[in-house]
């Protein structure tokens, strides 16, 4: 069975959001949720600059589900909101979360 993933090459990252919007697009993901995200980290001042523009820089982190075999946030989950799906992807059952943030907290 495949293992579904997205790889990013983070040097290459400008921060977009192309893999956000195209994963929300492809899975059907609903307004105000996200299967991943883009954080900006920064801006930090260069260890030869003066830290303030143009001697700064910034870099983008994407931060997305591994869709784990043996999901350590299905472990903790004090609900079961967090379960493994049918097709192996991690999923929440948003009825059934109380917002403990236990799954984000196990989360490697």
């Amino acid at each position: 069975m495949s293992h579904p993933a997205i790889v990013t090459d983070l040097n290459k990252c400008v921060g977009c959001l192309a893999c956000s919007v195209s994963c929300k697009a492809f899975n059907g993901v609903p307004i105000g949720s996200f299967w991943n995200k883009t954080l900006r980290i920064g801006p930090y001042p260069t260890a030869e600059g003066s830290g303030h523009f143009p001697d700064v820089y910034t870099y983008f982190l994407t931060v997305q589900c591994q869709h784990c075999k043996d999901p350590e946030c299905v472990k903790v989950c004090p609900t079961e909101a967090s379960h493994i799906a049918e097709d192996g992807t991690v999923q929440i059952d948003k009825s059934k979360c109380i917002g403990c943030q236990f799954c984000a907290m196990s989360c490697p």
